[in-house]
């Protein structure tokens, strides 16, 4: 097993994968296949590792000087979820600051706050009235949650994300050059589809009266990220300010050959 090591792209020899060009420590290494090579790089590295092996568009390819070897729309057809939460500041001890002496101590005996999985409820719902068939999902978490979770919070909060579950957006990743130590141009392309729009609009209106509630409206301090009314256009405002990614990349090494 190596560490430290950029995969350059796979080696072909006709439409067969042979072996790997890697660069580690400075230099070019070629390491060759005896039996199977598995490329298991995710939903966005494993599509670039085969874009730059000449494997994908050829009209994407040829602008980068990369000569196709086999045309198929690798990178394309990008799903995930987006994710949308909404938050309320509290007066309500929350996850804001765990980690104390104390916390450590009642972790020890299974209790306390560092024993929470942060996501501490959740449910799923259908916003078209089909019970059987949910299109939305809630999670509630005591804690602040924004910027897709790259910002740390600033204070005591509670927060539920909504969850389109099953999108029919599709985005793309691609080549941004011929470099293999360049990252990709990622496309999610959330809520492009009407049926998408929609759904989040609906859910988010489920989760402002699931806030209204006098179980949760009865520890709401101040508004922090929600909607500024129930309004459609100001839920939309919120929704395109504040969507962003819960980290499921998935099907962009489609092989099915383009028409």
């Amino acid at each position: 097993m190596f560490t430290d090591t950029l995969v350059l792209r796979l080696l072909l020899h006709g439409r067969r994968a042979t072996g790997v060009s890697i660069q580690r420590h400075g230099r070019e290494e070629t390491l060759f296949s005896e039996r199977e090579i598995i490329l298991a790089a995710g939903a966005y590295g494993s599509p670039q590792i085969l874009l730059l092996s000449g494997i994908g568009p050829a009209d994407e390819l040829a602008p980068l000087g990369i000569p196709a070897v086999v045309d198929l729309p690798v990178g394309t057809n990008l799903q995930d979820h987006p994710l949308l939460p909404m938050s309320y500041l509290t007066d309500e001890r929350s996850l804001f600051g765990a980690g104390s002496p104390e916390d450590v101590a009642l972790y020890q005996e299974g209790r306390g706050p560092l024993t929470s999985n942060v996501a501490e409820g959740g449910v799923f719902l259908s916003t078209c009235g089909d019970e059987r068939v949910p299109d939305c999902q809630f999670e509630m978490a005591p804690a602040m949650y924004f910027d897709e979770g790259l910002s740390a919070p600033v204070d005591h909060a509670v927060t539920m994300t909504t969850t389109v579950l099953k999108p029919t957006s599709r985005g793309s990743v691609a080549l941004r050059s011929a470099r293999p130590d360049a990252k990709p141009r990622i496309s999610h392309n959330f809520l492009a589809t009407d049926h998408d729009r929609a759904t989040m609009i609906a859910s988010v209106r489920l989760a402002m009266n699931l806030f209204a509630q006098p179980n949760l409206s009865n520890v709401r301090r101040a508004p922090f990220s929600v909607p500024a009314s129930d309004a459609k256009a100001d839920i939309v405002a919120f929704i395109e300010q504040r969507t962003g990614t819960n980290y499921h990349p998935t099907c962009t090494l489609r092989n099915r050959p383009r028409r």
